[in-house]
C-alpha cells in the first residue's frame, strides 16, 4: 500500500493507518505539512502493522513538517522497518515507538525548544537523533516487559544551544522506498449536505 498525504496552512491533522501482516508487506506512507501560508500547529500521525503478525514488515514511514509547534507521531509493529522524521521550525514535538527486530527511526528537529521521544522493543533496532538548539531527547530500547533484546544501538548528535547551524547529515539513512510519481486528480465537486 502506498498512501501520501500534503497539507498546506495551519491546524492541519493527518493521518495514515496501513495494516499488512505478510513478511513482504512494503507499505509506503509519507506526511508533509509546510508553512509557506505561514503554517503552524499541525498534527501527523502514522500507524503501520499495529495488528499485524509480528513477523510483518518492511514498511517506511517518513514524515516532514515546517513550521512551529507541530506534532509528528509513528508506530511500526514488526521487522524491517524504516522511518523518518523531519521538523523545522520552533516548539516541535515528534514520538516514535517500534516494536520488533532491525527497525530504523531517524529524527532529526532543527528550531528551539524542541522534543522528540523514542521507544524500540526487540532486538538490532537502531535510532538517530540529530537535534539543532537548545532541546532534550528521550530513546528507550529494550523496555522492562519487552521483548528479547540485543544489538540495539542509539546515535545523538545535539547542536550547541546558539545554534552553530551544522547538522550532522551523515547520520541519516533513507527508507528503501521512493515516493512514487501519481498523475493529478482533477478536483472533487461536492454537493452540500
Amino acid at each position: 500500500g502506498i498512501a501520501i498525504q500534503e497539507q498546506d496552512g495551519s491546524r492541519n491533522e493527518a493521518e495514515i493507518h496501513q495494516f499488512g501482516d505478510i513478511a513482504s508487506g512494503s507499505n509506503y506512507a509519507k506526511q508533509s505539512q509546510n508553512m509557506t501560508a505561514g503554517g503552524s500547529r499541525n498534527d501527523a500521525y502514522i500507524v503501520q502493522n499495529a495488528f499485524g503478525n509480528s513477523a510483518g514488515g518492511n514498511n517506511s514511514a517518513l514524515q516532514t513538517q515546517d513550521g512551529s509547534r507541530n506534532e509528528a507521531g509513528l508506530s511500526q509493529r514488526g521487522m524491517g522497518h524504516k522511518s523518518e522524521q523531519f521538523q523545522l521550525g520552533d516548539d516541535n514535538i515528534a514520538l516514535s515507538t517500534q516494536r520488533g527486530r532491525d527497525n530504523r527511526v531517524d529524527t532529526n528537529q532543527w528550531g528551539d525548544n524542541n522534543v522528540v521521544n523514542t521507544a524500540q522493543r526487540g532486538d538490532n533496532n537502531k535510532a538517530l537523533v540529530d537535534q539543532t538548539n537548545g532541546q532534550s531527547y528521550t530513546v528507550q530500547q529494550n523496555i522492562p516487559g519487552g521483548l528479547p533484546a540485543g544489538g540495539n544501538q542509539a546515535d545523538i548528535y545535539q547542536d550547541d544551544p546558539n545554534g552553530s547551524g551544522v547538522d550532522n547529515t551523515s547520520m541519516f539513512f533513507t527508507p528503501e522506498s521512493s515516493t512514487p510519481v501519481f498523475n493529478s486528480i482533477a478536483p472533487l465537486a461536492l454537493p452540500n449536505i
